[in-house]
């Protein structure tokens, strides 16, 4: 299990697809439990670790101050709310060995 911090309240969702895919590669490996939780953690790693530095790093935007609050806001002034969930689409956007 990862322990996941941060804004976005992918908990479940990661959880989610956590299930969908160890369910699936158990059943592609016959049995073969190490190799399955091999295969699962291969599959997994790059978009767990993707969503907890995302989630890491939005804290700390959201709790920016001094300097670092100006840098910031100019990351997001003139944004649309539409352009903001279009950068966050990969997140809530489940991927193909999940569908």
């Amino acid at each position: 299990m990862k322990a996941l911090a941060g804004p976005f309240d992918e908990r479940a969702a990661m959880a989610l697809e956590d299930a969908i895919c160890l369910g699936n590669v158990a059943a592609e490996c016959d049995g073969h439990f190490a190799r399955a939780v091999q295969r699962y953690q291969d599959i997994r790693i790059v978009r767990t670790a993707r969503v907890q530095i995302s989630s890491l790093m939005m804290t700390k935007l959201n709790h920016a101050k001094g300097v670092e609050r100006k840098v910031r806001n100019s990351l997001f002034e003139g944004r649309t709310p539409e352009e903001f969930y279009d950068r966050l689409a990969w997140l809530y956007t489940a991927p193909a060995y999940v569908r």
